[in-house]
């Protein structure tokens, strides 16, 4: 598998404002984050790298049988999506060991892969542990580039909303 990453940075204040959540990456871009993390420090002393994959995007090139796709997903999605490269089926269960990703997150970004038939699930709206995941090599779709969306939490979105406006107004109170 050649992988290939085009990193782009930001400021701590430019991003917004959000909890990091933990998420292990395929292995296969696991040595290319360490080394690129050792060039970083090395070109820029002092500062400090931070992942944010909770905000990062990624372009999978798939093979569905004889088709190929190109599948622009987010990175926990590719997280899980690269995964199903070693073997046909998991367990919701075994990709939340796998990818160390909130449940309710890896749900919300399965959820749109399930529904589009990337991936095959008895359920497409409520997800358990024991449900069986399986990669769909029959899967059609009439563009070569498909971009993947996510499910938003309704209840999580506006308690985030509600924090990040309580931090916008902090940041605007005049400082005497």
């Amino acid at each position: 598998v050649q992988t290939c990453a085009l990193p782009i940075f930001l400021t701590i204040g430019n991003w917004p404002v959000q909890e990091n959540t933990n998420c292990k990456i395929p292995e296969e871009l696991e040595s290319w984050t360490k080394l690129f993390e050792k060039y970083y420090t090395n070109m820029h002393p002092g500062r400090v790298l931070k992942w944010a994959y909770s905000l990062g995007s990624a372009e999978l090139r798939a093979n569905f049988g004889s088709k190929k796709k190109e599948l622009v997903v987010t990175s926990y999605q590719m997280s899980m999506l690269m995964l199903f490269n070693e073997t046909d089926s998991y367990t919701f269960e075994e990709i939340y060991n796998r990818t160390l990703i909130d449940r309710e997150e890896a749900s919300n970004h399965l959820a749109p892969l399930i529904h589009l038939k990337v991936l095959l699930a008895k359920s497409e709206n409520e997800i358990n542990d024991n449900d069986v995941i399986t990669f769909n090599p029959n899967f059609n779709h009439k563009n070569y580039r498909i971009k993947i969306p996510i499910k938003k939490s309704k209840t999580k979105q506006s308690d985030q909303e509600q924090k990040t406006l309580e931090v916008i107004t902090i940041e605007r109170k005049y400082c005497i």
